[in-house]
């Protein structure tokens, strides 16, 4: 059955800029990626009788990075002689194909398409400053469109080994990770909205919840404007919340003036169960995973 099919692959490049000279930058590289006779070992590799016997040569011939080269285009040579080119003169860039036929192999078994993505390509690239600039397109955002969790995870490990190759030649540190605050604690939630004491409330990390919560949502800006109504937070506190213009953590709040008991510990009882409840979904999308509650207690709590 004759058929076209068109696919929309949206890659996901990697550019390093760096102060580094352009040769650093490429013996770098190169210090991860070796560079073997490549005719020959590919004799060797389709004389191979097994595949234990196949992947052993593989291993055998692959630099440290688990990758060799398996072509490289000196594309500067046509811009040297290019007189529109000018800038170019002098300057280098290299497309370097590298790979491994274990690895292409693991891909392809299950997406025969990843073998239009592997081996990969780095761009290397002398600037004008002598700096050096190299990109890299990720392998694993090439096969998102055939979403086979098994291709992807090959590709995300090959990802993983050419980036941290590409980081280290050029000295750019790596992206920061920031730590998942652990269940339970304050940042997560862990200690619930409110901690009520006696007939005081007390705000516990107040920043950590607003960073997730919008006061800017009705049921919440009701549920302040009640509070700040019956004395348990000052006007000019929910206001400024409200306007995103301080950061203040951890106040004891307590109720200046307050004709009858019920106007006081009941109705902060009342609107701190209120809000809790009213929090609830936006609290446990903040933390990532469902939170225990018991809006029952005095106290409500995270476990």
């Amino acid at each position: 059955m004759k058929s076209e099919q068109v696919l929309d692959v949206v890659m996901r490049r990697h550019v390093f800029a760096s102060d580094r000279p352009f040769d650093q930058v490429l013996a770098g590289i190169f210090g991860g990626i070796s560079q073997p006779d490549i005719a020959q070992l590919f004799s060797k590799l389709e004389a191979s009788g097994t595949y234990q016997q196949f992947s052993s040569l593989v291993k055998q011939a692959q630099g440290s990075a688990g990758l060799m080269r398996f072509w490289q285009l000196n594309e500067d040579n046509a811009l040297t002689l290019d007189p529109e080119a000018p800038d170019w003169t002098g300057r280098r860039l290299i497309r370097l194909i590298a790979g491994n036929p274990v690895t292409m192999g693991q891909m392809t078994r299950h997406v025969a398409d990843a073998g239009s993505y592997a081996p990969v390509t780095i761009l290397i690239q002398e600037t004008p400053d002598g700096g050096t600039r190299v990109a890299y397109d990720s392998v694993v955002s090439a096969l998102a469109p055939y979403d086979n969790a098994a291709a992807s995870t090959v590709a995300g490990q090959l990802d993983a080994e050419v980036l941290g190759l590409l980081r280290e030649a050029t000295g750019v540190p790596g992206p920061v990770k920031t730590a998942t605050p652990a269940r339970g604690s304050a940042a997560a939630g862990g200690r619930g909205l409110l901690d009520q004491v006696g007939c005081d409330l007390r705000l516990r990390d107040i920043d950590d919840v607003l960073a997730a919560i919008s006061l800017t949502e009705a049921p919440t800006r009701r549920a302040m404007a009640r509070w700040a109504a019956d004395g348990i937070i000052p006007s000019s506190v929910v206001t400024t919340y409200q306007q995103g213009l301080a950061r203040q953590v951890g106040w004891l709040t307590s109720p200046p003036r307050a004709s009858t008991p019920h106007g006081t510990c009941e109705s902060a009882r009342n609107y701190a169960r209120g809000m809790a409840l009213s929090l609830d979904q936006a609290l446990d999308l903040a933390v990532g995973e469902p939170i225990q509650r018991d809006h029952h207690r005095r106290n409500p709590v995270a476990v």
